[in-house]
C-alpha cells in the first residue's frame, strides 16, 4: 500500500512540474467574438467541447455565427421571430431561447407556407430542424417545428420576422449546411445556442 502511495504522489509531482514547465493556454486572450462557449452569458453549457461545428444565434444582432472548434468560421444575418423576448406560449410567434441541437437536415424546396396565400419554397432549400424540448429551452417549456431555414422573403432578413424559426438566405442555408453534413452525418451533435 506504502508504494502505491509513494507511486501516486510521484506521479502528482511529475505532472505538477510538467505543467509548470509547458507554456499556458492564453485562452483569455482571444476577443469574446472568438471565445465559445460565451461565460459571459451563464446559461451557456459550459460542458459543449470546442470541437467541431457549433452554432451561436444572437436574436437581437439578428446573427448566425458559425464555430469551428472553437473559433468563429462565418457570420450570417437572420430573421428571428416577430415577438421579442424567449418564447413561453404555442401562440407566440417568438424564436425560443436555449440550448438547442440539430436533429435532422430535411430538404425543403419543394415545401410551401401560407402568407395569407400558398407561397412555393417558402423555406428556402433546407430545413435544419432544431430539438426544443422542455430540457433544451430556458423557458423550460417544449416547441416543435423549429429550425434554421432559407426563405423566399430575404428583403425581411436583418428584423423580426419569422414565426419562430431562424431564417437565412437560400445561399447562406446552402453553405451552411454543407459546412456542417460531414460532422451531422457521422452522428456527431451540432449545438446550436439561441441568446436575446
Amino acid at each position: 500500500m506504502m508504494q502505491r502511495t509513494t507511486l501516486i504522489l510521484s506521479l502528482c509531482l511529475f505532472a505538477a512540474c510538467l505543467a509548470s514547465a509547458l507554456p499556458a493556454a492564453n485562452i483569455a486572450a482571444l476577443p469574446d467574438s472568438l471565445r465559445w462557449p460565451d461565460e459571459s452569458l451563464g446559461r451557456v453549457p459550459m460542458d459543449v467541447p470546442p470541437t467541431g461545428y457549433h452554432i451561436r444565434i444572437d436574436k437581437s444582432e439578428h446573427k448566425l455565427s458559425l464555430y469551428q472548434d472553437g473559433l468563429l468560421l462565418k457570420s450570417f444575418t437572420t430573421a428571428v421571430g416577430k415577438g421579442s423576448g424567449d418564447k413561453i406560449q404555442q401562440s407566440q410567434w417568438m424564436t425560443p431561447e436555449g440550448n438547442f441541437y440539430i436533429s435532422n437536415i430535411h430538404d425543403a424546396s419543394k415545401w410551401t407556407f401560407r402568407y395569407g396565400k400558398q407561397v412555393e419554397s417558402a423555406y428556402g432549400p433546407w430545413f435544419l430542424r432544431l430539438v426544443t424540448g422542455k430540457n433544451e429551452t430556458f423557458s423550460e417549456k417544449s416547441w416543435t417545428g423549429i429550425g434554421i431555414h432559407g426563405t423566399s422573403r430575404p428583403h425581411e432578413l436583418g428584423t423580426h420576422a419569422s414565426h419562430g424559426c431562424i431564417r437565412v438566405s437560400n445561399d447562406n442555408i446552402r453553405e451552411l449546411k454543407s459546412l456542417i453534413e460531414g460532422q451531422f452525418e457521422r452522428g456527431e451533435r451540432i449545438w446550436v445556442v439561441i441568446v436575446p
